[in-house]
């Protein structure tokens, strides 16, 4: 395979790393062997090192489906926000639409379809359980819970969901070639799933079944091990910040730490939670950059965290009137403030404001407080420094107060 570099080193490490993009993929060679190698060739490279690490690769045992196992399924050609358009290897990841989402409102008519390939979408994370006949396999949603429906299965029909698992379809895998496969209906393999190239009509990339196409088409698909989530931090006067509500539990990448909170009197404080998050557990982020952050997958029972009062939904829901808070990142500073949308997006963490009034900014110390406004409308909004460190008697210079810069002269 071609490779770019300006040297022997640079050969070996281009080809490394070309390894190393598709390394999580079914159907690519394991690593395991070919790191020491590589790691060794890089103290001397010689032409020699190349040729034994193609070599040593190609020979390999290939990634196999796991079954149990979470997975993100990228399909070849086509994605939801270019509809028809091919986009050779950069298709979407399927996802289960969820008709409060904005980024599913161009499949808004469909049950599932291919979006634009994220890490951070929870949507896109399915787990692989083992059906009845050996190699035949289950799709469930992590995020819904829900199974591609055996019901209605026909050429051009398009993928139902179910949430019982008698109810399921069973599928199955066979390999087109260059880590992409046919994912076939196992009772009847010329069936495939496929994407629509439908645009416009509320159907853009919709999945479907279809007895025709095979490599490099909308019936090919990639099926990478989820091994991370993404969460991006937003810079503000008091830190850079995040907020997420997983249906799996993660652990805290360098730079990265995690608090959960409970309300007290008139404060939110915030605690750290520790290495790992707990699935479904509504968390504040706090980050050392403003940066995306890869967050490993903990895929196992992870003990919840007690007293915290930061909720969230795995899918966006109606607030129906009732008062929310969600955290809010600006330019000056970090809050959770009154949710005004109609809808509370799904994965982040927020605070059920019944019975309580509406914090604003943060303070550091023994825990991670979040100032509540006074129940006494006459008083003050205290001052917050622009390390986010309460003031009580503000001299001359800029401070923070209700999430805005102040100069006191």
């Amino acid at each position: 395979m071609p490779v770019q570099g300006t040297s022997v080193g640079g050969l070996i490490e281009a080809l490394y790393q070309k390894y190393q993009e598709k390394a999580d993929y079914v159907g690519a060679h394991d690593l395991t062997t070919i790191t020491p190698l590589y790691e060794e060739a890089m103290k001397d490279p010689q032409l020699e090192d190349l040729r034994t690490l193609e070599e040593a690769y190609a020979q390999t045992p290939e990634l196999t489906l796991q079954m149990g196992s979470l997975y993100r399924l990228r399909n070849y050609m086509r994605k939801i926000s270019t509809g028809n358009t091919a986009c050779n290897g950069q298709g979407g990841y399927l996802e289960q639409m969820d008709p409060l989402n904005p980024d599913h409102q161009l499949c808004s008519k469909g049950s599932y379809s291919a979006v634009d390939a994220d890490n951070s979408h929870a949507d896109a994370l399915w787990r692989v359980e083992a059906a009845s006949d050996e190699g035949t396999f289950y799709l469930r949603n992590l995020n819904t819970g829900q199974y591609i429906s055996a019901s209605g299965v026909s050429n051009n029909a398009y993928a139902q969901t179910t949430d019982n698992v008698a109810q399921a379809l069973a599928l199955k895998l066979v390999p087109y070639g260059d880590m992409q496969y046919k994912v076939a209906v196992a009772s009847n393999e010329a069936l495939r799933l496929h994407v629509s190239g439908l645009t416009g009509t509320g159907s853009s990339a919709r999945l479907m079944f279809y007895n025709g196409e095979d490599k490099n088409t909308a019936s090919a698909w990639y099926l990478i091990h989820a091994r991370t989530v993404d969460v991006t931090t937003q810079e503000a006067a008091n830190g850079n910040f995040a907020s997420t509500y997983l249906p799996v539990a993660v652990s805290m990448p360098e730079g990265l730490k995690a608090y959960a909170g409970k309300v007290e009197g008139q404060q939110l404080m915030l605690k750290e939670v520790g290495e790992t998050v707990p699935a479904q557990t509504g968390v504040v982020l706090k980050g050392e950059q403003a940066a995306t952050y890869s967050l490993p997958i903990v895929d196992r029972q992870v003990d919840p965290v007690s007293d915290n009062a930061l909720g969230g939904s795995l899918r966006y829901q109606p607030t129906e009137g009732l008062s929310y808070f969600l955290l809010t990142v600006g330019e000056g500073g970090a809050a959770y403030l009154p949710a005004t949308a109609e809808n509370l997006p799904g994965n982040v963490a927020w605070l059920d404001g019944t019975g309580i009034t509406a914090p604003q900014g943060l303070t550091f110390g023994g825990f991670v407080g979040l100032d509540g406004v006074t129940v006494n409308p006459s008083a003050p909004a205290p001052y917050y420094d622009l390390s986010g460190r309460r003031v009580k008697c503000p001299s001359k210079g800029i401070y923070i107060q209700q999430g805005r810069k102040v100069v006191i002269q």
